[in-house]
């Protein structure tokens, strides 16, 4: 299949500001004695949450005071059928269907959520549009991963947006940086917004201090990342002291092999380095890192939450990639979802004010999921945090080839 546009604009700077807070975080530091081999000569900060003192607190708008800025828009009762792909991180907690059960209540509608594989959806959407067998109605809305989004669209399976009614994908509540590489020359297929929750599909780098520790290693990468030190040689120094000391490969990826390649293709701009040796990937390699068997893991910051039995105490740093002393922020593009609306779809004025709606009244959830969940529920040390809202300014989409 054809993906000129998805690879033409793999290194686009996406203008994404995220709204994680910066916190002033106060580290505790302790001396000791130097062994070998040393990375850093600082000590990991000790591994607890930083305090309610440290969260800066902004003013945050309901769901129901985001929905009052919008013209009034009654669906008369009718049903609206979301079709979203299983396993998806917009469904691991309950935001999205929170801000859908207020836009319901407010918009006299009925919304139903539906689970499905990438084969149900894809053939189900294709029967539909086609018309082929006793096909029945599937759904009115679509939420597919940014990698699969290209498929439908190749088969002309997608609506134009631009043809809905009460929906600019124009509006502020969009990302029009990220939804260009959802556009062609013909318009808008695919819309990336708030309530896509960008933030959970970061890719970032986890560290094992504690399994660090175990063979006499100090690396604060917390310090070098805020002195803008931690770069590609930085990392692979790191992981060639690892291996040679407990003689065991030191890194692991969440995210697909495929996705792995596209990132070192990234990474290479920034200079040469080392082939990184990676072994394990998705939920082999996450658990590989929970275990404890290995110090460093490649994941995305939505994987915090499937982390929550692991042995050890560990951190997350940002992707060695800086350009003008900031670091840039990569997506898995197997992550980052995308919505839009099955060509020929019957209900398009609903779901054009409903899209609208869902991602207005999803502003703050990258400052709620900051603050509630990730400092509150899955953080384990006080670095984390300041890395995450450093993590989160602007970043670079990552391609992904669709298989034929």
């Amino acid at each position: 299949m054809r993906i000129t546009k998805m690879i033409r604009l793999a290194c686009l700077v996406l203008a994404l500001m995220m709204l994680l807070t910066s916190c002033e975080i106060f580290q505790r530091k302790k001396s000791f004695d130097t062994k070998q081999p040393t990375v850093s000569d600082k000590e990991p900060p000790e591994p607890s949450v930083s305090d309610d003192d440290n969260k800066e607190e902004i003013s945050v708008q309901t769901p129901e005071e985001l929905l009052d800025s919008l013209r009034m828009f009654d669906f008369e009762g009718t049903a609206i059928m979301i079709a979203v792909p299983e396993n998806a991180y917009l469904l691991a907690d309950s935001t999205m269907s929170t801000v859908l059960d207020v836009i319901e209540k407010k918009y006299n509608g009925k919304i139903t959520l539906s689970e499905y594989s990438k084969g149900h959806m894809y053939y189900g959407v294709k029967s539909m549009v086609e018309k082929v067998g006793v096909s029945e109605y599937f759904a009115d809305l679509l939420i597919l991963s940014a990698t699969e989004y290209f498929r439908f669209k190749d088969a002309d399976l997608l609506e134009r947006l631009e043809t809905l009614p009460f929906m600019n994908p124009n509006d502020d509540c969009f990302d029009a940086a990220m939804t260009e590489l959802f556009s062609d020359d013909t318009g808008t297929y695919g819309i990336v917004g708030d309530g896509s929750q960008l933030f959970k599909s970061q890719i970032v780098l986890y560290v094992n201090f504690e399994l660090l520790a175990a063979v006499d290693m100090k690396f604060d990468g917390y310090a070098m990342a805020e002195r803008g030190t931690w770069d590609m040689q930085a990392l692979c120094k790191v992981l060639a002291a690892y291996e040679s000391v407990a003689g065991k490969t030191a890194l692991a990826s969440s995210v697909s092999s495929e996705m792995i390649s596209h990132l070192t293709t990234a990474l290479a701009q920034q200079g040469s380095f080392e082939d990184l040796s990676i072994e394990l990937h998705g939920a082999d390699g996450r658990t590989a890192f929970m275990m404890g068997r290995i110090p460093f893991l490649i994941g995305t910051v939505g994987d915090m939450e499937l982390m929550t039995k692991a042995r050890d105490s560990y951190g997350m740093l940002p992707v060695p990639y800086t350009e003008n002393g900031e670091y840039k922020t990569f997506y898995d593009m197997d992550s980052v979802y995308v919505f839009c609306i099955p060509k020929g779809s019957s209900r398009s004025d609903c779901t054009g004010a409903l899209l609208e709606a869902y991602h207005t009244a999803s502003k703050y959830l990258p400052y709620q999921y900051f603050t509630d969940n990730l400092i509150e529920k899955y953080a384990r040390q006080e670095g984390t945090i300041k890395m995450i809202a450093m993590i989160g300014k602007e970043g670079y989409p990552l391609p992904h080839k669709i298989e034929e």
